[in-house]
């Protein structure tokens, strides 16, 4: 009978059948990755080396048709979902038992029980095969807590592997961040914002709500005029939006970012946990974070006429200022309330100069001003004089003109107009203070005139004599 045995199992050696399995084994024995079918029943290797292994299994699910996505384990190792779990068994079988197999996944982590502690996981491990029912087995549980692809290897004498997708979940939001590309802008020019969400392992989460604001009183506003936007990030884990910067209102932008609906939740979100919670060894969350850019405000300062300079009714002036953070070309305007008298641009090195500006007389409602551009009003701080002939009274055959001199300076020659031909001439004897003339009576128009550097300056309005 033992013959007659062994006999068949020779047969069945050399028809390349196994007397364990049955199965067909023509496995390329040049394919240093490709396993044999491994018997059923295994032995002890021999002095630790390495088995032939095969059927590499996630779940015990073959690896080449398993397509779960890992979840990483933002509370827990039993965070994830049922259809995305936090952690799988990953298993091969082998020829031998006792015998080392070399598990490796960069960029992952591997426990051998699952009470192990697993932040600090390695991504590499051997463990030694056992003898169990379907034959000599080694396992370990793979987890994930960087977002992406991780190819997972098994390695004996020869190796097998599989590729895993590991994501992160909206419930792991945890940090957020706010940054903007520059630092200093001029104001008018806008400013961009990108906020960054990410979970406790620094992964960015994406489908998030982040809600980005900016002061009342500060230069920024969005475009539509609000102060205030909800973002939802992409899948970069960022969301972006840009401010305008308003003239006139401020020198620093400041943006907060903070997740929408903050709470500590292992379904809504972890803006609101403590350090180590839900996880001991996670760091306090950062809910909401702050970034300030410097807003150039442009500026205007008037060089002259310089403040309290006092100048005649209808006497010509110039303007000439100083601006900064202003475009070269920007229309510059002078008001006498709100009547343009004159018209200016600024110069590429930033210089205006405003010419032959018409002074008038000023009062509360009436006071010269300066704008540039879009830029609030800049009050022009002078005074404006009368210059006229104000009074006249009969004295015999003469008229007693009364003259308002203006703010001409002391020894000034006034000429004194009669229909706009001379009649006689006085002179200033103290700026400011009235003059009187007589003159022939007669009726007509009188006027008062002043010649200044080349110019000739005409009181306002002639007074009427019948």
């Amino acid at each position: 009978m033992r013959g007659s045995t062994n006999a068949v199992i020779l047969t069945l050696a050399l028809l390349g059948v196994s007397a364990c399995t049955g199965e067909n084994s023509t496995v390329d024995p040049t394919d240093s990755t490709s396993a044999s079918p491994m018997p059923t029943l295994c032995a002890d290797a021999t002095a630790g080396q390495p088995p032939q292994i095969f059927g590499l299994t996630f779940d015990q699910v073959s690896a080449a048709t398993f397509a779960t996505t890992l979840t990483v384990p933002f509370a827990g190792l039993t965070a994830g979902p049922l259809d995305r779990p936090s952690v799988v068994q990953v298993s091969v079988r082998a020829s031998t038992a006792n015998a080392p197999v070399t598990f490796t996944a960069p960029g992952a982590h591997f426990i051998e029980r699952l009470d192990d502690p697993w932040s600090q996981a390695p991504d590499q491990v051997t463990v030694f095969t056992v003898a169990g029912g379907d034959g000599c087995v080694a396992s370990v549980f793979l987890l994930g807590t960087t977002a992406g692809q991780v190819t997972v290897t098994a390695r004996g004498k020869n190796s097998e592997s599989a590729d895993v997708t590991v994501v992160t979940s909206p419930a792991a939001a945890r940090n957020v961040e706010v940054r903007t590309e520059v630092e200093r802008v001029r104001a008018g020019k806008p400013v961009t914002a990108i906020v960054a969400v990410t979970d406790a392992f620094n992964n960015p989460v994406a489908g998030v709500a982040v809600i980005l604001t900016t002061p009342e009183d500060g230069p920024g506003r969005f475009f539509n005029g609000t102060r205030r936007a909800v973002l939802l990030t992409d899948d970069s884990g960022t969301a972006a939006a840009e401010f305008a910067t308003v003239p006139g209102e401020g020198s620093r932008l400041n943006i907060t970012a903070r997740g929408d609906q903050p709470a500590c939740n292992p379904l809504i979100n972890q803006y609101e946990c403590a350090a180590g919670e839900p996880v001991a060894s996670f760091a306090a969350p950062i809910g909401r974070a702050t970034t300030s850019v410097g807003v150039r405000q442009p500026r205007v300062r008037v060089e002259s006429p310089v403040p309290s300079t006092q100048f005649s009714a209808e006497q010509p002036f110039s303007l000439t200022a100083n601006t900064a953070g202003v475009a070269s070309g920007t229309l510059a305007q002078v008001l006498w309330g709100d009547e343009v008298l004159a018209l200016g641009s600024v110069d590429e090195n930033g210089s205006l100069r405003v010419v032959d500006i018409r002074a008038r007389i000023t009062s509360a409602s009436k006071n010269y001003q300066l704008v540039v551009g879009s830029l609030p009003r800049k009050k022009i701080d002078i005074t404006v004089l009368p210059f006229a002939v104000t009074e006249a009274k009969r004295q015999g055959q003469d008229l007693l003109l009364t003259i308002a001199p203006g703010a001409w300076p002391v020894g000034t020659t006034l000429i004194i107009l009669r229909d706009g031909k001379r009649v006689t001439t006085s002179t200033v004897r103290a700026v400011g203070t009235q003059i009187s003339v007589s003159v022939p009576s007669r009726s007509g128009f009188y006027n008062v005139r002043v010649r200044d550097s080349g110019t000739v300056v005409q009181g306002a309005d002639p007074l009427l004599i019948n």
